[in-house]
């Protein structure tokens, strides 16, 4: 499995993502380019409510992450806490 969080300037032979994760909607954190480099057809995509608006754009199925949510995967669980000093989340 492969997960990226915040995916910003990876390189040309970076797998494909099955999941991506993106904490804030700020470009050092959200970058369109590479999360189309990143996805697969099946790729799932989990964001912060901030991010939602931009990820529309990548077709892909998009899940928005509350604070205190879990994030289930095949093996693990994130859980989904607020930022550090702001009302915006962070996985």
């Amino acid at each position: 499995m492969v997960v990226y969080i915040d995916p910003v300037e990876v390189g040309t032979n970076a797998d494909k993502a099955d999941y991506i994760l993106i904490t804030y909607s700020h470009p050092e954190h959200l970058s369109m380019n590479d999360i189309t480099k990143l996805k697969k057809l099946d790729t799932k995509i989990k964001c912060s409510k901030g991010a939602l608006k931009t990820l529309k754009k990548t077709g892909t199925e998009i899940i928005v992450a509350k604070p205190n949510d879990t994030l289930s995967f095949n093996d693990f669980q994130i859980e989904a806490v607020p930022a550090y000093n702001t009302k915006s989340l962070f996985l």
